[in-house]
């Protein structure tokens, strides 16, 4: 320490102790929560039991060493702590103990064994692209080196690189399907579709259901929207205001943000109905695939949906249209695709922001298709619906580039973590670190 001219000794070391405190305390104060990012994690399932690397790293912009809690296991497969001598050596045997709900991880990447289910695609119990479980997963917390916990918990998503998908093929029957607004005078109840075991088409073993409900109106009580031609002609009369759809079962719902950048499949028919243009509900221009997240936008939410093109001729996207033969669908699960319902007939439906979407997919309470496609009865049949992951070698949706601050004051490039999200909110800024995710695999 060195002393100034004129000032005493007491006084400089005060000043000192004073300028250290409040450094500390700055330190103190800048230390930032870490976050447990969602991963998509990518590795080749095999006829036989393989072992595959998972490391829960965390994110933290101070650059605190992160120590990860397993707080949920998946529902197949084998999660174990990794050995000493793999972990220090990379040498065999690499798996230790069981991993156990609520067991720390305090390696510097946090890593784990994960062994794959042997058969994945099992409609059984456990876990897997058909399984009654849905996706394998791993759900996970983290905190820094100073004890500062971070917020919501992570999930990893374990996916099979060649079959990257949730879905259902109806092989043994309606597996939990059910419809919705084809009772008359209850919108709101659901039965049961029927099942066919049977071969059509596209279609092998699938859901069908047919109009039990026209509800036309007078022109002058349809509810218009823009872009819809007007519902109500001499004759054909007016477009059913009560449609129904297919509606997908619990383990569609919920996080399912690891399939944003990827697509909804699915495969459509019509046994009997009239599909010309001027029968078709709304103009042609009917919600295709509807998705609800109740708790979003601070529990008001959100109901996106994909609008359908008919009679758009060379301008429409493939999946906009139908014309009651049998056709499989593959619709987009990025923002550009949808549009968000404004809750008011003076606003115009506008597509979502990357937050939004990526906040909907990850909170689904209601998913599902449109069977009502006309304003006369018709029977339309549902096969092989899937909810599709982006590839496994594609980020979703954040950028790379994240500058971290240390507790020197400097800063450097978080190259060796998980990233800020690149995703935008429509005023400009980003997304919540809960939407942070990244792809890892082999």
């Amino acid at each position: 320490m060195f002393l100034l001219l004129g000032v005493p000794a007491v006084e400089m070391v005060t000043v000192y102790l004073a300028s250290a405190a409040l450094l500390a305390a700055r330190l103190v104060a800048a230390n930032t929560a870490p976050s447990a990012p969602f991963v998509n994690h990518c590795s080749s399932w095999g006829v036989s039991a393989g072992e595959a690397d998972v490391c829960l790293r965390g994110l933290d912009l101070d650059g605190d060493q992160v120590e990860a809690t397993v707080t949920g296991l998946p529902a197949g497969g084998l999660l174990s702590h990794r050995s000493q001598v793999y972990e220090t050596h990379n040498y065999s045997p690499k798996a230790a103990a069981a991993i156990k709900v609520s067991d720390a991880l305090t390696t510097r990447q946090n890593c784990l064994l994960w062994a794959n289910p042997s058969a994945p695609t099992s409609a059984s119990a456990g876990c897997g692209p058909l399984a009654a479980g849905g996706h394998c997963r791993v759900t996970y917390t983290v905190k820094d080196q100073n004890g500062k916990a971070g917020g919501a918990a992570g999930v990893v998503t374990l996916l099979d690189t060649a079959n990257p998908w949730l879905g259902t093929d109806f092989s043994s029957g309606a597996d939990g399907w059910t419809v919705v607004g084809n009772t008359a005078g209850a919108p709101a109840a659901t039965s049961a579709p029927l099942w066919e075991a049977s071969s059509r088409g596209l279609l092998s073993y699938y859901v069908h259901a047919k109009d039990a409900v026209i509800a036309g109106q007078a022109q002058g009580q349809q509810p218009q929207r823009e872009g819809s031609s007007p519902p109500c002609d001499a004759t054909t009369g007016c477009s059913d205001t009560q449609q129904w759809y297919f509606v997908a079962p619990p383990r569609f719902l919920g996080f399912q943000g690891m399939h944003y950048g990827g697509e909804i499949s699915f495969s459509l028919m019509s046994s009997a109905g009239d599909f010309a243009q001027s029968n078709l509900n709304d103009g042609g221009r009917q919600d295709l695939v509807v998705l609800e997240c109740a708790t979003c936008a601070t529990n008001t939410g959100i109901r996106l949906v994909v609008r359908m093109a008919n009679g758009v001729a060379g301008n429409a996207d493939a999946y906009r249209t139908f014309d009651g033969k049998p056709k499989a669908f593959r619709v987009p699960l990025t923002e550009s695709a949808w549009l968000k319902d404004p809750k008011s007939t003076l606003e115009l439906w506008q597509p979502p922001t990357q937050c939004e979407m990526f906040e909907v997919l990850s909170n689904l309470s209601a998913v599902r298709v449109l069977g009502d496609h006309t304003k006369w009865h018709e029977s339309v049949s549902l096969d092989d619906f899937r909810l599709v992951a982006a590839p496994c070698t594609q980020q979703v949706p954040l950028s790379c580039d994240a500058t971290r601050f240390k507790r020197d004051g400097t800063t450097e490039t978080a190259t060796d973590q998980s990233c800020l999200s690149s995703a935008r909110r429509a005023d400009g800024t980003s997304c919540a670190q809960h939407v942070v995710m990244r792809i890892t695999g082999h």
